[in-house]
C-alpha cells in the first residue's frame, strides 16, 4: 500500500480519535487551532490476502494482510483502506497539505484536488460530518462554507504540522476482520518499528468506507 516509504512516524494523541480521518491520519489533529505560519495473530478464520490483488508497497511486502471473519469482505475492506492512503498521499504530493501557505489558500484548492475528493469518497456519511464537525470547531477560521473537502484538507494540513502525516505516509494494513457490514483493520503507521491502531469501517451503499468514531472524553 504505501508509495511512500522513505517516511517516519511521529507520536499519537488522544484528540486524533475523534474523528474516522485523523484516526486514519494516526496523529492527525492536535492542538486547539490552526494557523498560517500490531495486528493480531490469525486463527483458524483467518488467511493472508493474495499478494496478485494487494500489491506489495514499493515492493517490500510480498504477502497480503491477514483477513479473518469473512474473507472476501475482509479483502475489499482492505483495498478501500489501500486506497485511503493512496489518496492521502496523492494529496500531500499536490501540496493541499502545505503549512506555508495562508488557510485560505488550502480551502481554496481543496475541492479541486482528487486526492482529497477520493478521500471524501472513501468516508462514510457519518464521518464526512464527523470530520466538519471537527474542523468547525477546531480550526478558528470564520466565514467557511464548510465541505468534506475543505475539513480533510485542513485535517491534512494541521497532521503535517503536528508531525502526525508523515506516519500516516507509511501506513500498512496488518490485518481485517470482517462482519457483516462492519469491518475493522489493524494498520500499523510509520514501518516495522511504527505504532499499530484498529480503523473501523461500515458498508454503504454496497461499498466500505470509513466509519465515524465513538466520542472520547480527556
Amino acid at each position: 500500500m504505501d508509495r511512500h516509504s522513505n517516511r517516519h512516524p511521529r507520536g499519537m494523541c488522544l484528540a486524533a480519535c475523534l474523528t474516522a480521518l485523523s484516526l486514519a491520519l494516526g496523529a492527525a489533529a492536535c492542538g486547539d487551532s490552526d494557523d498560517d505560519g500490531g495486528g493480531g495473530a490469525g486463527g483458524p478464520e483467518a488467511t493472508r490476502a493474495d499478494s496478485a490483488t494487494s500489491p506489495a508497497p514499493s515492493g517490500k511486502r510480498d504477502r497480503g494482510p491477514v483477513l479473518a471473519g469473512d474473507r472476501e469482505q475482509a479483502r475489499q475492506s482492505a483495498d478501500a483502506v489501500d486506497r485511503v492512503y493512496e489518496d492521502l498521499g496523492a494529496a500531500a504530493d499536490a501540496g493541499v497539505a502545505a503549512i506555508n501557505v495562508p488557510i485560505g489558500r488550502t480551502l481554496a484548492v481543496a475541492e479541486d484536488d482528487a486526492g482529497v475528493a477520493g478521500m471524501c469518497d472513501l468516508m462514510s456519511e457519518a464521518a464526512k460530518r464527523q470530520t466538519i464537525d471537527f474542523a468547525k470547531r477546531s480550526s478558528g477560521v470564520a466565514g467557511v462554507d464548510w465541505t468534506c473537502e475543505k475539513a480533510t484538507a485542513l485535517l491534512l494540513r494541521r497532521s503535517r504540522h503536528t508531525g502526525g502525516l508523515k506516519p500516516s505516509l507509511q501506513a500498512e494494513v496488518l490485518r481485517v476482520d470482517a462482519d457483516g457490514d462492519r469491518a475493522t483493520a489493524t494498520v500499523r503507521f510509520g514501518g516495522k518499528r511504527g505504532r499499530s491502531r484498529q480503523i473501523a469501517l461500515v458498508k454503504e451503499d454496497g461499498k466500505w468506507k470509513l466509519a465515524a468514531t465513538p466520542r472520547r472524553g480527556g
